[in-house]
């Protein structure tokens, strides 16, 4: 049986709040800079610019979308893998006393879908602007 302690149960609630907080920071970043990324490729789709250059940049933007996307798709799915191993011991506490920690089952994984899928679509459509670009 598991047992924590007052001051380890606050400590891996703040841990949590830590790792919600750094997924809330990298869907903003995130969009951020695919919105920076989304006017670049308006403007220079839109001028007559050398066509060297605005190939290269037709190719480039959607492949920088892309990854950024995947880079904070993986950082969000390192973030939920950390979220649930500290609650581990609390979960395990809670069902031991017959109360539930947090949301389980459906409800977690509708709850994440956003942060999850977001990065995804994100990275379908800037492929999709690259194979229509090229």
């Amino acid at each position: 049986m598991c047992q924590c302690s007052d001051t380890q149960a606050q400590s891996i609630r703040e841990q949590i709040r830590h790792e919600e907080l750094m997924i809330y920071n990298r869907i903003h970043w995130m969009l951020t800079f695919q919105g920076f990324l989304f006017a670049s490729l308006a403007i220079i789709s839109n001028t007559n610019a050398d066509a060297h250059i605005r190939s290269v940049l037709l190719n480039t933007i959607p492949l920088l979308g892309a990854t950024a996307g995947l880079l904070a798709f993986i950082g969000i799915v390192g973030a939920y893998m950390h979220m649930h191993e500290i609650r581990r011991p609390l979960i395990k506490a809670a069902e031991n006393i017959g109360k539930d920690f947090g949301a389980a089952g459906m409800a977690r994984w509708m709850g994440r879908a956003n942060s999850g899928l977001l990065p995804v679509i994100l990275i379908f459509a800037w492929i999709k602007l690259y194979f229509e670009l090229t």
